[in-house]
């Protein structure tokens, strides 16, 4: 009998990651401080794409499933040209299951 409830139990739920740090503008007039900016990061990778919303404070902290993933910041804090721009993180991202990892999304200010 237990040996058939445990047939029947299945596999418990997918292992996920956490990706988790900030989104900031880096550089620009010395002494080219980072300054934190609010918006949003667009993770993409594994075959899904996840928006997260950024705070006033720049921290954002999302699950995902294990895989690699391109980070891409958006701020209407980060101007380029008198236009709210886009910033790429400088490379991707490994998320592992069961573990955190760190990322600052940069956005390099002139």
């Amino acid at each position: 009998l237990l040996a058939g409830l445990a047939a029947c139990s299945g596999s418990g739920p997918a292992a996920t990651g956490t990706l988790t740090r900030r989104l900031v503008g880096s550089g620009g007039s010395p002494p080219g401080y980072s300054t934190p900016f609010p918006g949003t990061v667009t993770l993409t990778g594994n075959g899904s794409v996840h928006q997260v919303n950024v705070g006033q404070d720049g921290h954002f902290t999302v699950t995902l499933a294990p895989g690699q993933y391109t980070a891409v910041g958006r701020s209407p804090s980060y101007i380029v040209n008198d236009v709210p721009g886009t910033c790429l993180a400088s490379h991707g991202v490994q998320v592992s299951a069961e573990s955190s990892t760190a990322l600052d999304v940069l956005c390099q200010m002139k």
